[in-house]
C-alpha cells in the first residue's frame, strides 16, 4: 500500500506533501493443493474466463453477470488465526481478480509435503476487520 508524495513548488526546495490517493499493490498468497487440484482448477478457470469474456469497467454487478455465471471480481477473506487455530482478524480484498497462478513443482523424491503455488490477485481496496 502506498500513498505517493505530491511535490508542493516553493521559492527554495520543492516541499512534499500528502498524496490524494492509496495505490495497493497485488495480494499474494501461497496456496496449499487438495489432491483433486480443485483450487488450482478453479483459479485457473477463473483466469481464463477473465480473458474470454469482455472487460466492462466496474458495472455495479461484481458477482452475477445475470447469466447465472460468476463474475470477474469476487471478494476475497483470508481468516488469521491464533496460537489457538481460532479466528483472530480478518481481511477482506474488494473486487479481487487473479493476475498470477504459479507452478505447481511435482517431486517425487520429498516425503509428506504438501504441494503447494503461489497466486497472486489485483483488488480495489481491502479493510482490515
Amino acid at each position: 500500500m502506498d500513498v505517493d508524495a505530491v511535490p508542493v513548488g516553493h521559492r527554495l526546495a520543492s516541499i512534499p506533501f500528502t498524496g490524494d490517493r492509496i495505490e495497493f499493490g497485488a495480494m499474494s498468497m501461497e496456496v496449499m493443493l487438495d489432491e483433486n487440484l480443485k483450487v488450482y482448477g478453479e483459479i485457473y478457470n477463473w483466469m481464463e474466463r477473465n480473458l474470454e469474456t469482455p472487460h466492462n469497467l466496474n458495472s455495479g454487478v461484481l458477482y452475477n453477470k445475470g447469466d447465472g455465471g460468476l463474475a470477474d471480481y469476487q471478494d476475497i477473506r483470508i481468516q488469521m488465526l491464533n496460537s489457538n487455530n481460532n479466528a483472530n482478524r480478518e481481511f477482506v480484498y474488494r473486487n479481487a481478480f487473479p493476475i498470477s497462478l504459479g507452478d505447481i513443482a511435482f517431486n517425487a523424491s520429498e516425503e509428506a509435503t504438501f504441494i503447494t503455488c503461489n497466486v497472486s490477485f489485483r483488488f480495489d481496496y481491502f479493510e482490515f476487520i
